[in-house]
């Protein structure tokens, strides 16, 4: 954006600062001029200043310091924050063999804190031996109490401001992750028997964090003797990098005419589903659709038979679909039918039936076909097929509604447009 203002009477020449809060730096001076181009790009959830100096031949003047604070990172999502303005409600405090464990403490505080967020930190939390008395001693754990679920963020980083005061320890502190339940505690941050004051820090736990379903994190003291404190506030957990819909394969089979389409994902972020579409060589067409599982981190299998397909080369993709509107396309696989190589028929399904049953049958090439229904007696008692249809795999229903239960058979005779002849009789049964 733009920086504009309105220079005072007689001004000859101006110059104008910009930059992060505390650290503006001349970015004009010259003729006057009353906007310019913000230098950028920004960081994000960074204060910045900026102001103006206007000049004429006798004196100079400098306007106050204007500051704007820009967005937040969109990517980045708070998975936890604890300011400890509700007490120590969201973490399970340990006393691991100490006298004094990790207290909440409000202003005005029993010792001299000095934190990043002074003069605004409210509660923080403690472990402070001073605090607790003469021949105090801490070996106390601050866990949060309830597992984070980081299982869909590849970047994970643990943000907290903090005062470490030591006096003659050493004393310990250990910021710890785990991932398993709190079997094995992984140290990410540490500082021993060395002052480190009014800090914010800043550590990246996506080592142990990212990706997983459960994570734990805890803030360790080790206080040998009387001395003074650890105080911490403002822990934030932040996650980036969202895993989206991750297609780990995607292949296709051939089964005379019927292709079957194989494909799975190892994680999901809001997901509705899998138009499956295929082509002959130029426009796709859509065949199908393959409901999604939303959101998950576990491995998902899925399955699409496009069935009856003529001979010839197709191309499949799938083209992943979010619930709000947003796709992708899969890679292309190309699969070539055959189609079917012989005149065959099926036995009837399902048999025995009542009323109805389905029969299959197969023709190598384009053929004029008769399908008809027999009794013992060799009497025909119904005609399902006369006529002349294209080669590939068929089926017809029989609906024996109307006639009475018993043995009865079926017969197709098939002339190819090639000159082939096929007949075949099979035998089924009516049970009512």
């Amino acid at each position: 954006g733009n920086a504009t203002w309105t220079n005072g009477a007689g001004t000859s020449q101006v110059e104008v600062f910009f930059g992060p809060a505390g650290n503006a730096v001349s970015v004009y001076s010259g003729v006057p001029i009353e906007t310019i181009a913000i230098p950028g790009p920004l960081d994000y959830a960074t204060t910045y200043e900026w102001s103006v100096v206007c000049m004429n031949d006798t004196c100079s003047a400098s306007a106050e310091t204007w500051s704007f604070t820009t967005e937040p990172d969109p990517s980045l999502v708070i998975l936890f924050f604890d300011d400890f303005e509700a007490g120590s409600g969201l973490w399970n405090i340990l006393n691991n063999g100490g006298t004094c464990v990790w207290t909440v403490y409000s202003p005005p505080f029993p010792n001299l804190y000095t934190l990043p967020c002074d003069p605004n930190c409210g509660s923080v939390l403690s472990a402070d031996s001073d605090e607790c008395g003469s021949g105090t001693t801490i070996n106390s754990s601050a866990i949060i109490s309830t597992p984070l679920d980081i299982s869909l963020y590849a970047q994970v980083v643990l943000e907290f401001d903090q005062d470490f005061n030591d006096f003659g320890g050493p004393d310990e502190g250990y910021v710890e992750v785990s991932n398993d339940g709190g079997t094995t505690w992984n140290i990410v941050w540490q500082q021993v028997g060395v002052d480190l004051r009014n800090t914010h820090e800043v550590v990246d736990i996506s080592a142990f964090a990212a990706l997983q379903s459960s994570v734990l994190i805890r803030f360790r003291s080790v206080q040998p003797s009387w001395d003074w404190w650890w105080t911490i506030d403002n822990v934030e957990v932040i996650g980036s990098g969202v895993v989206p819909v991750e297609l780990t394969s995607f292949a296709a089979s051939v089964n005379e005419t019927n292709v079957t389409l194989n494909w799975n994902t190892a994680t999901e972020l809001n997901n509705s589903g899998f138009q499956v579409e295929r082509s002959t060589g130029s426009s796709y067409e859509v065949v199908g659709f393959v409901a999604g599982s939303g959101t998950t981190t576990e491995i998902r299998n899925y399955s699409f038979v496009d069935k009856n397909v003529a001979s010839g080369t197709y191309s499949y993709r799938l083209k992943q679909v979010d619930f709000n509107g947003t796709f992708e396309y899969s890679d292309v696989i190309e699969v070539e039918v055959l189609g079917v190589k012989e005149f065959a028929l099926g036995q009837n399904f399902p048999n025995p039936f009542n009323p109805s049953t389905t029969i299959n049958f197969s023709l190598a090439v384009d053929s004029k076909v008769s399908l008809r229904i027999f009794d013992v007696l060799g009497q025909e008692v119904a005609t399902l097929i006369n006529g002349q249809m294209a080669a590939g795999s068929k089926k017809v229903s029989f609906d024996a509604s109307s006639i009475n239960s018993g043995v009865y058979f079926y017969r197709i005779d098939a002339s190819g447009v090639d000159g082939q002849k096929f007949s075949s009789v099979k035998k089924m049964i009516l049970t009512k």
